[in-house]
C-alpha cells in the first residue's frame, strides 16, 4: 500500500505540473517587475520632459558663462552679472574684461534656449560666443602692431600705435581713441622741429592714396585709413 502511494507521488506529469506553476510564478513576477519598471521610467521622461521645457541642458555656455539646468531669466541674470563685454587694447595685449554695461538681453537668451533644446536632457556640448567681442578683439589685433611714417620737409617720422594710442577700445564698429594727449604733444614737437602746423603737403596713405593734409590732422587720418 506505502509503495503505491510513493509511486503516485512521483508521478511524473505532477513533476511538470510543478514544474509548469513555477514558470508561470517567475513569468508573472518578471511581467510585473517589468511594469513597475516601465511604470517610473515613464514617469521620469515625463518629469525630465517638463524640466526641459523650461531649463537649458546640462553643457551650455553664453558668453563662456555655464548656464545648465537654469531658466532663460537665471541664465540671462547670471550672463549679465559675470560675462565679459570689452575689449582693451592695452599696449600690445587685448583683454577682455567686464564693463558696467549690459550684456545680454532676455529675448537673446531665449533664443539660444530654444536653438539647444531637446525634448529630453542632451549630453551635448553647446557654446554660444559673443561675436561682437570677438569681432572686437580680432579690429583691435589688426590695429595692434601699426604704424605710420611719413617725411616732411626732408625729416621721417614714425607714429607707432603702442607709442601714441597705448590704449584703444573698440566699440559700435569703430576704434575710441580714450587719451590723445601724447599723440597732441608729439605733434607738437614736430611742429616746432619743422614749423608746418598750418602748411599744407602731400602724405601717402597705406593704400597708396596720395592727398592733401595738414599736420594737425595727418595722424587721426592715417591711422584711420592704414
Amino acid at each position: 500500500m506505502n509503495n503505491k502511494n510513493v509511486e503516485k507521488n512521483t508521478h511524473p506529469t505532477n513533476n511538470y505540473r510543478k514544474w509548469l506553476i513555477g514558470i508561470l510564478i517567475c513569468l508573472v513576477i518578471v511581467l510585473i517587475a517589468w511594469l513597475v519598471v516601465g511604470h517610473i521610467q515613464s514617469k521620469r521622461n515625463a518629469e525630465a520632459e517638463k524640466f526641459n521645457a523650461s531649463h537649458f541642458n546640462s553643457h551650455v555656455a553664453i558668453y563662456d558663462v555655464p548656464v545648465g539646468k537654469l531658466t532663460v531669466k537665471k541664465a540671462t541674470a547670471k550672463i549679465n552679472e559675470k560675462a565679459k563685454n570689452s575689449a582693451v587694447l592695452n599696449d600690445d595685449e587685448v583683454i577682455l574684461k567686464k564693463n558696467s554695461d549690459k550684456v545680454i538681453t532676455n529675448k537673446k537668451v531665449q533664443s539660444y534656449f530654444e536653438e539647444q533644446h531637446t525634448r529630453y536632457p542632451s549630453r551635448k556640448k553647446w557654446n554660444f560666443q559673443n561675436t561682437e567681442l570677438l569681432k572686437a578683439k580680432e579690429k583691435l589685433n589688426e590695429i595692434k602692431d601699426r604704424q605710420v611714417k611719413y617725411t616732411v620737409n626732408g625729416k621721417s617720422f614714425v607714429f607707432k600705435r603702442s607709442e601714441v594710442f597705448p590704449t584703444v577700445t573698440y566699440e559700435s564698429d569703430k576704434y575710441v581713441f580714450s587719451d590723445t594727449k601724447i599723440l597732441a604733444n608729439k605733434i607738437s614737437n614736430i611742429n616746432k622741429e619743422v614749423s608746418t602746423l598750418h602748411k599744407s603737403y602731400d602724405f601717402q596713405l597705406p593704400n597708396g592714396q596720395v592727398t592733401k593734409v595738414k599736420m594737425k590732422v595727418m595722424v587721426g587720418l592715417s591711422m584711420r585709413k592704414s
